[in-house]
């Protein structure tokens, strides 16, 4: 029964894990991994093994050149041997009958014809790599068909159930192991021996056997009820977006039911890794060949609900973008399929590359481990892209994240690794020890990792369910997580995140001012969270505090007196919502303090913090090409607005200076929205009493303190304000870069598309 000698034909993501743990639990038995990239052999023979894995380098170093060799002198490794795993690829064909859907068996097959060449002796032979049902009949034949006088040949299947990213762990404290083989004396035997190398670490109950055809079957079966469980899940996410329940809600209440559980309820962006899609796939292809088309239909809806998320996801990012991706630098926060991987194979970040590219996106993709040659050559791939050298101009990879965010218009986050999962501290809160799950996110946590390649539990679930070897630390805590609000600072505003794995601390990002998007959950915008609650009725804005917002002439400043002109509402806090007007505030309380003009009448505090003296800002409307309109509006307290000959003129930007020798007094910071492209026109009069509400005319601007709307309007015109001017100038509220508050002796530009605002050396210190 003893085995002192066994070989691995495959140096992959399985074969390489699955023998250095092995070999760290069955010191008397030799074990050589082989394989035929010398490249490959090389990296795990060195100190920068060919994948990634949590503890697997210091298994590797404690075995070997002890008992564990990594090789690719085959034919000797397999001589020696009495025992061989079959560890290689079984990809999807591309090729042929069953094209896409049916597994390739090239290598497994090539493998059988190298055993029953080199072999002198008898040998088991057992098929770890995942295959088709009956596949283990095809190896026989080639075996029988090609044996030499003398040698038999037993054929096991010891089908792996590893998760990548905690394979280690995985292999070290298995919930079972699966072994199937022949029903016969010699079968039996075959596994018996088998098993008499598990038992050297695994409990005998945790072991099982069955006939051949249920251990192939089984592997395919638990692939397909894992991504079963995420397609689901996804499925619901979408009608959460659509009624306002929340995914991770829903997934709570089902999975506390006993017969359902909650393991792989967590919604993201979609499955990927190598396992999940073959192998569903595989299974439509078997079920098609058997004549089971409603069995075949049913698991094809778990691939197409998979490829449905994907594209949801995608589409929801270049919706928020006000339609167009064009030109626009997007960040990618992750590559692998997941976390503590290296792996692209399948991952979701791919498709979501891709939709990108094709809108004409400019990407900075930033993983941990992920090399940039893998990222390249992922999106540089004819499935991908029929322009690789467009591809190599559009991406950039980075090995930091901060320099990947900087200057991008938003963050898109496509894998869980824990150091972007922050517990970001609020606002002027005193800064915490950063942890990689906690208290406060530990909802998003939890089930983080839900979409691996072969794997049943979530790491976290299987830390929590099994103590941790000396060998694997199954939760990375980074000791730095990323700064959010640094993030924040360097990118273009309204700036946004779109968490596909829904990992990240929503509103403590939204307090910072970001615009976030995630999945199964309805998030509002940032800029439309909160807005002061000032009542025009209880707090009257003074007469020349505000352009008249009357739909006709005749009015003045203090006609406004309508909770829609302002976009008040009673109940609301009075917290800056919108990221430019919180750095407004910031910049002009340290450094203004003592620069404010105090009207007469006027102890509103949230608008004298935005009143400060301006020279040389002419009048300014930005013309913004997809419609949506947001801006921030400077005013003379004392100046008239008056309609302009000149208000329908679209896709101009037109300025128009202070006339000379105009006594320039205080002006105020408000925000604003267009409505459209007439003014109101105040007159001479001061008094308090407002007129009859006159009818409402196609177009106005809504202009009020502290006041941010954004508004959808198809024409959008540039408009000259005449005579005295009231509106200093109008700024487009997502500027590429802003002039830093300490001033300079040259000026600055402030873009937006291909428009600038300059901004002269002596305004510079008034602009954030």
């Amino acid at each position: 029964m003893v085995i002192s000698k066994i070989c691995c034909i495959g140096a992959g993501y399985v074969g390489g894990p699955t023998c250095s743990v092995m070999a760290l639990k069955c010191p008397d038995i030799k074990i050589t991994v082989v394989d035929r990239s010398t490249e490959r052999i090389a990296q795990w023979n060195s100190d920068k093994l060919p994948i990634y894995e949590p503890g697997l380098d210091e298994v590797v170093r404690q075995c070997r050149n002890r008992n564990l060799f990594f090789s690719t002198d085959i034919e000797t490794a397999i001589q020696e041997a009495e025992l061989i795993f079959i560890s290689v690829n079984t990809p999807t064909k591309t090729y042929g009958n069953g094209r896409g859907r049916a597994a390739d068996l090239k290598f497994v097959e090539g493998c059988a014809r190298m055993i029953a060449e080199m072999s002198q002796n008898s040998k088991i032979v057992v098929e770890k790599s995942t295959v088709p049902v009956r596949a283990a009949e095809s190896i026989m034949h080639i075996l029988k068909a090609n044996h030499k006088p003398g040698v038999k040949y037993d054929i096991l299947s010891n089908p792996e159930f590893l998760a990548e990213g905690t394979a280690v762990e995985d292999l070290l404290k298995p919930d079972r192991v699966l072994i199937g083989g022949e029903q016969t004396p010699e079968g039996q035997a075959a596994i018996e021996k088998l098993c008499w190398v598990y038992e050297h670490w695994i409990p005998k109950r945790n072991i099982i056997t069955t006939n051949t055809w249920s251990s192939e079957l089984s592997k395919l079966a638990a692939n397909a009820f894992l991504a079963q469980r995420i397609s689901s899940i996804n499925s619901l996410s979408a009608v959460c977006e659509a009624t306002g329940a929340d995914v991770s809600e829903v997934a709570r209440a089902v999975g506390l039911d006993s017969r359902i559980g909650p393991k792989f309820l967590q919604a993201s962006v979609g499955f990927g890794g190598s396992c999940f899609q073959k192998d569903i796939l595989n299974l439509v292809y078997i079920c098609e060949g058997l004549n089971l088309p409603e069995v075949a239909a049913y698991w094809q809806q778990v691939i197409d609900m998979n490829d449905y998320q994907k594209t949801r996801f995608s589409q929801k990012i270049i919706e928020c973008l006000f339609n167009t991706v064009t030109d626009k630098r997007i960040s990618i926060l992750g590559f692998a399929f997941k976390k503590n991987t290296g792996d692209t194979r399948e991952t979701p970040a791919i498709a979501v590359c891709k939709t990108l590219l094709d809108e004409g996106a400019q990407l900075n993709i930033y993983d941990p481990k992920v090399e940039p040659e893998q990222i390249m050559a992922d999106l540089t791939h004819p499935k991908v892209t029929d322009s690789p050298e467009y591809v190599k101009r559009a991406v950039q990879i980075f090995a930091d994240p901060y320099d990947a965010v900087r200057g991008t218009h938003a963050l898109v986050v496509c894998t869980e690794w824990d150091e972007f999962v922050v517990c970001h501290r609020r606002r002027h809160q005193r800064p915490q020890a950063s942890c990689s799950v906690s208290s406060s996110c530990s909802s998003s946590c939890s089930s983080s990792s839900s979409d691996g390649d072969q794997q049943e539990d979530s790491p976290e679930q299987r830390g929590t369910n099994r103590g941790l070897s000396p060998f694997v630390v199954p939760f990375v805590v980074f000791p730095q997580s990323l700064d959010y609000e640094r993030i924040y600072a360097s990118m273009m505003k309204p700036a946004y995140i779109f968490d596909g794995r829904k990992i990240l601390p929503h509103e403590q990002l939204q307090q910072i001012g970001f615009h976030v998007q995630t999945i199964g959950k309805r998030l509002l915008g940032a800029a439309s969270q909160s807005r002061p609650t000032v009542p025009p009725s209880s707090h009257p804005i003074p007469n020349g505090h505000c352009a008249p917002l009357a739909n006709g002439a005749d009015s003045t400043a203090s006609d406004i007196a309508s909770p829609v002109d302002y976009g008040w509402e009673e109940g609301e806090e009075e917290e800056d919502d919108d990221a430019t007007a919180f750095n407004f505030r910031r910049d002009l309380q340290q450094q203004h303090t003592n620069s404010r003009n105090s009207k007469d009448g006027d102890d509103d505090s949230s608008r004298d913090r935005y009143r400060l003296p301006l020279d040389g800002i002419g009048q300014r409307l930005y013309n913004d090409a997809a419609g949506w309109w947001q801006c921030f509006v400077r005013m003379d307290c004392t100046g008239t607005l008056k309609p302009s000959d000149e208000t329908d003129v679209p896709g101009r930007a037109r300025t128009q200076t202070h006339p000379a020798g105009q006594r320039r007094r205080s002006v105020e910071i408000y925000r604003a929205r267009h409505v459209g492209a007439n003014y109101a026109q105040p007159n001479s009069s001061s008094s308090p009493t407002p007129p009859a509400p006159p009818p409402p005319t196609p177009h106005r601007f809504q202009i009020g303190c502290r006041i941010v709307r954004t508004v959808r309007n198809s024409v959008l015109s540039d408009a000259i304000l005449g005579g005295t001017p009231t509106i200093e100038s109008i700024l487009h509220l997502s500027p590429r870069r802003v002039a830093s508050p300490a001033g300079g002796d040259s000026s600055t530009e402030l873009t937006s598309g291909d428009d600038n605002i300059t901004i002269p050396p002596e305004d510079r210190k008034y602009y954030y």
